[in-house]
This record gives structure tokens, sequence and C-alpha cells, in this order.
């Protein structure tokens, strides 16, 4: 990976209202997923580890399912960035596979998703 990313794996840690309610707390709520370099407990005091946070605050409305999919697929990025690498690397070594359309179809996706994410031009 690029020294601009930081380092995987990264994992996910649901401190949504609603599942922190299920597991007894009761203090002050703050609605929020983070995705840190640290798994579970670890991240108490790993401000240096937080990658990312989806935080709600002073909103009638609560973190979902669907935020903890977004969450989850962020947390994979360093694993699928690093495979699409690898698998651009050998479709480019192999001509034969350049000739199958689907293949490079699929090939041009990889490519310009790994652009996205150097913050290059597509």
């Amino acid at each position: 990976m690029s020294a601009a990313f930081t380092k995987g794996p990264w994992h996910v840690l649901d401190l949504r209202a609603a599942k922190m309610r299920e597991l007894g707390w009761t203090g002050p709520m703050v609605d929020s997923i983070l995705i840190s370099t640290k798994a579970g407990a670890a991240v108490e005091d790993g401000s240096d580890c937080i990658v990312a946070r989806v935080k709600f605050e002073n909103r009638p409305e609560e973190l979902r399912e669907g935020n903890l999919a977004d969450a989850r697929l962020i947390a994979a990025a360093p694993e699928l960035f690093d495979a699409v690498i690898r698998l651009t690397e050998i479709i480019a070594d192999r001509p034969k596979l350049q000739d199958d359309d689907e293949i490079w179809g699929a090939f041009s996706q990889c490519v310009v998703a790994l652009r996205k994410a150097r913050g290059e031009t597509a």
C-alpha cells in the first residue's frame, strides 16, 4: 500500500447508542461507529489509532445498520486495495487474459478504482 494510507487491518467498533444501551450503558450517549487500527477494547484511549469516525450528535435519529455496513466496507479498504493491486498486476502480466472482454472490463474497473483511491484523476 501507498505510504499515504494508514496500514491495515482496520476494525469496526460499534458504539451506536442502541448497541451501548443493549450492553447496559446508562451514561451520556454519543452515537458513533469507529474504524480503528486496533480491535475492540484496545481503542479505549487510542485517538492515534482512529482511522475514521461516523458520529451523530444532537440529532433525533440514531445510526442504523446501514451505517454499520458502510463502516465494515470502509474497514475492509486496506485488504481490498491490496487485492485489487494484485489482481491488476496478474492481468497485466498475462496477455491471454487481456483478450477476454469480461476480464478486461473488470480490469478497467479496478484501474479506475485504484486511481480514485490514490486521488488521481480517473
